[in-house]
């Protein structure tokens, strides 16, 4: 029998990023930081186009194809986007 529990952090993490500013999340995971924090705010910074912080996180978790999507992204029409 396996049982999963979230670690504080994560929790927090994903309290944040439904509560607060995306700014405010990056904030609390860069004083806190681990892979699985950054991708959820790569996930949440995507979901709202923030290209920035995407890429930020991307680079944070040595994501380079994550780096190259935010390139062609970025060169995408606002129509496609």
């Amino acid at each position: 029998m396996f049982v999963q529990f979230e670690a504080k952090s994560l929790r927090d993490t994903r309290d944040l990023l439904t509560t607060v500013s995306l700014k405010e999340a990056v904030d609390f995971v860069e004083r806190n930081p681990h892979k699985r924090l950054w991708k959820l705010i790569t996930e949440a910074a995507l979901d709202k186009l923030n290209t920035g912080i995407a890429e930020r996180a991307f680079v944070k978790n040595e994501d380079y194809y994550g780096v190259q999507l935010i390139e062609r992204i970025q060169n995408m029409d606002e129509k496609v986007k």
